[in-house]
């Protein structure tokens, strides 16, 4: 890749889990083929990593994203 580009991932789910079995939510990271490869190339690049979250949105889930940091990327929930 030429430097100054992204890489930009869309996928079906982000590497990351949202943890709604307690009385807060919580983001626990994903392990699988697809995070293992993608997370350091998006590293690398400063990229960005679109999909949906696996429930459905809430004001604490968004605040959880605002506050989330996943390495040198960004994600961007649906």
């Amino acid at each position: 890749m030429r430097k100054g580009r992204r890489l930009v991932v869309v996928s079906n789910r982000l590497p990351v889990t949202v943890n709604t079995s307690g009385s807060e939510p919580f983001i626990e990271h994903s392990s699988g083929g697809l995070v293992t490869a993608l997370s350091p190339v998006l590293q690398q690049y400063s990229g960005y990593w679109i999909a949906w979250t696996g429930t459905e949105r809430s004001a604490a889930i968004d605040r959880l994203f605002d506050e989330c940091c996943s390495g040198h990327y960004e994600l961007v929930p649906l």
